[in-house]
């Protein structure tokens, strides 16, 4: 990447923290994306969007999350409730928002047949914690290779 290339992309990453909120809950997973927990559902967070950033990245952002701070064991499932759309928890971003609580219809969707590939989109798609993490490794090469 060009020296411009990488400018703009740390100018990019702090302008996003500049609209994160002040309260001090926000986490920077291992690949670089930030995952908030939602303060009125338990179990519930977002991963906001980066740029460049696809299944691997958010769904490792997730497993680290769940992992490493909420305390879970590798094995926890991670479910979609929302697939990427307006974040909840930011004006202005984009995220996907997970669960490790199977609320409402979630736990139903969960057993539908979802493929092979990894979703950010389909509600009830799920995957392991640590499967997640598993991905954490090629996802922040991945990142860091565009300036992330």
């Amino acid at each position: 990447m060009s020296r411009i290339g990488r400018i703009a992309a740390s100018l990019a990453v702090a302008g996003m923290v500049a609209v994160l909120p002040a309260t001090g809950r926000a986490a920077v997973a291992y690949n670089g994306m930030t995952v908030l927990p939602d303060p009125e559902h338990a179990g519930v967070f977002e991963v906001l969007r980066y740029p460049m950033a696809g299944p691997i990245d958010y769904w490792c952002a997730a497993g680290d999350f769940v992992v490493n701070r909420m305390h879970k064991p590798q094995n926890t499932r991670i479910y979609i409730a929302n697939g990427r759309a307006p974040s909840r928890l930011v004006r202005g971003r984009s995220a996907v928002t997970f669960t490790i609580v199977p609320y409402g219809d979630i736990a139903g969707l969960a057993g539908q047949d979802f493929g092979y590939s990894l979703s950010i989109s389909k509600r009830g798609y799920n995957f392991l914690a640590g499967g997640g993490r598993g991905l954490c490794v090629q996802s922040r090469r991945r990142l860091m290779h565009w300036g992330f």
